[in-house]
Parts: C-alpha cells; sequence; structure tokens
C-alpha cells in the first residue's frame, strides 16, 4: 500500500435497498447475514467506508464510480500505475468489474460488500458490517483463487445462461430497490411461464470428455449462486476445476423444485440433475442464448468456458 493511502472503489449505486426490501429478504429468505448499510442512501455511501478505514486506523483514496464501467476503467488506471492492493465496494457485479482488469497481475482486491446479494462475500467470509470489513482489509491476509472465463468474460463466482440471464436483463436498479435479492425471485416466478426453455449442449474439451444436455445449466467456481443458494456445495476456488450443474426439466414447477433443493437441500443429489467436474467446455443452444457471470449478462452462445488457475489475488480474514 503506498504512503497516501489505499484506493477504495466506491460503487455507491450498488445494493441501494427499501427498508420493506431488507425486511422482506429477512422474513422470506432468512440470509446469514442482514447488510444493515442496505437502507443507507447514496450520498452517504462514501462517508461511510472512508470514516470505517479511518476508524481502523488507514488512510484511504476514494474513488466513486457511477457505472460498472467506471469501475472497471478506474481500477484498470490503478493496475497500471503499480498499485498493490485496491478495494471495492460493491456488490458481486461491481467486484466482477474489478476483476476483469486486476485478473493475472500482482495486485490483491479487497472487497467491501455492499450489493444486493454478495454472494462472493459470503464465499470468501467477508463480514457484512462496513466497519469489520474494513478491518479485514487491515489484517487479512492475501488468497490466491481461480477465476472462472466464458468467452472473454472472468468470474469469481459463477456463470449462466438462457433463463438465468434472460432473468437477470428483467431486473433493472428501481427493482432492486424495492426488492432487494427477491427481485430475481419475483421475475423468475413471471417470467418462468412464457420463457421457451431452449436446449442447452455441453461438451467437455478435458482429455476425459463429459457431454450433457438440459434445459437449466449453472458454471460455478464456488458453491453459492445468486446470493444464498447452493448451487454446486462441492466447489472450491482453488482445485483448477470449474463445477457445471446441468438440470433436465423445464417449466414453472421445476424451476420452483431446483430453487427449493439449492436452498434447502443438495441439488447435485437429484435424479434429473447432471453434476461434474471439468477445466474447458463448450456450451452450445439453437437459438443462441445470453451468458451472464457474476450476474452481468456478458456474452452469448456457442460460449467456451474455462478454468483459469490461480488467477486472482484476493484480501480475506486471516483466520479463514
Amino acid at each position: 500500500m503506498r504512503q497516501e493511502g489505499i484506493p477504495v472503489v466506491i460503487n455507491k449505486k450498488a445494493g441501494r435497498k427499501s427498508l420493506f426490501a431488507v425486511g422482506l429478504e429477512a422474513l422470506l429468505i432468512r440470509p446469514p447475514f442482514l447488510h444493515k448499510e442496505a437502507c443507507d442512501p447514496e450520498e452517504k455511501i462514501g462517508n461511510k467506508v472512508e470514516k470505517a478505514f479511518s476508524l481502523e486506523g488507514m488512510a484511504t483514496r476514494p474513488y466513486l464510480a457511477h457505472t460498472i464501467e467506471d469501475v472497471r476503467n478506474t481500477v484498470k488506471g490503478l493496475v497500471a500505475q503499480g498499485e498493490r492492493a485496491i478495494v471495492v465496494a460493491g456488490g458481486d457485479g461491481t467486484f466482477n468489474a474489478a476483476v476483469q482488469a486486476a485478473a493475472g497481475t500482482e495486485t490483491a482486491l479487497g472487497l467491501i460488500p455492499l450489493g444486493t446479494a454478495n454472494a462472493l462475500a459470503l464465499e470468501l467470509d467477508i463480514p457484512f458490517s462496513v466497519r469489520e470489513a474494513a478491518r479485514v482489509i487491515k489484517t487479512g491476509k492475501i488468497r490466491t483463487i481461480d477465476l472462472g472465463k466464458a468467452g472473454g468474460h472472468f468470474f469469481t463466482m459463477g456463470a449462466g445462461m438462457s433463463f438465468d440471464a434472460h432473468v437477470i436483463k428483467k431486473v433493472d436498479h428501481g427493482s432492486k430497490w424495492a426488492m432487494g435479492s427477491m427481485a430475481y425471485i419475483v421475475h423468475g416466478i413471471l417470467e418462468a411461464a412464457r420463457y421457451p426453455f431452449p436446449f442447452l449442449k455441453i461438451e467437455s474439451e478435458d482429455p476425459v470428455p463429459v457431454r450433457s444436455e438440459g434445459y437449466l445449466v449453472i458454471v460455478a467456481n464456488a458453491r453459492y449462486y445468486g446470493g444464498h443458494f447452493k448451487a454446486a456445495p462441492r466447489a472450491l476456488m482453488e482445485d483448477g476445476l470449474l463445477d457445471v450443474v446441468v438440470m433436465k426439466q423445464k417449466g414453472f414447477w421445476h424451476l420452483i423444485r431446483y430453487l427449493g433443493a439449492m436452498r434447502y437441500r443438495d441439488i447435485t443429489r437429484l435424479a434429473d440433475v447432471d453434476y461434474f467436474q471439468c477445466h474447458r467446455f463448450r456450451i452450445t443452444s439453437e437459438p443462441p442464448v445470453p451468458v451472464h457471470v457474476d450476474a452481468e449478462v456478458a456474452e452469448m452462445t456457442p460460449c467456451v468456458f474455462e478454468c483459469v488457475p490461480k488467477a486472482l489475488r484476493v484480501i480475506v480474514p486471516a483466520e479463514s
């Protein structure tokens, strides 16, 4: 870290929720953590993050970002300047933008979770309190993790296509403010009745080939997907492999069943689900469908997925 303070890129729009949304999540989703700062207005976020670092005895250089592209460009510039550590304050999409610039470099990324779902914070044991997350930056350690890659885009957590990406495109800032992470579930239920669910084919390019096909596919680099759902309970971020979950049925009731299994059971044990691990594979569909990475729509099928081992340095709690 440089003498003038650690750079902190703050997406002040990330994860803003109404009090109703926080209550709805607490009642229906019952997340492991309640994000108490989620209701703070945008204009207070920057000051709250700076104050948290100050209370921990750390100087900062804040960079306020208004869009995901702002985040990517700011981090890219800081990496080019030789910064050894950059903190990103935002959600999974914000962090994903930073990853595109920091992947494969010696720069370590820290996380202050301010997003709608914050799946990466759950995976890395990052506290949801801004003050406690800042303490992790001060006292934590560097961990080097694998990244997934879909086409030309990296991801830390997971990628999905077809229906998942379609729903993500439907969820706007207003929906997330009003309903929080419930917005994805509500829009998913509304869209499930009319979505065509194109057929997806998966073919691995590993030495031992794997082939599968279905209507819903999740590509996981970590256990959590879409917040508090475990799509790949045996996934590891340092094993050099991606976990692939292929759901073979389509339609509203099957979707509800799969979501329930990810939330409360082990979806990989269902008879109509294929689960395997591989390093590199290709997914095709007819017609082409959108692909999202860490909840940001980025590619279209056909798309090649691969694991990029030891591609990102992240700051995690010292005891993790």
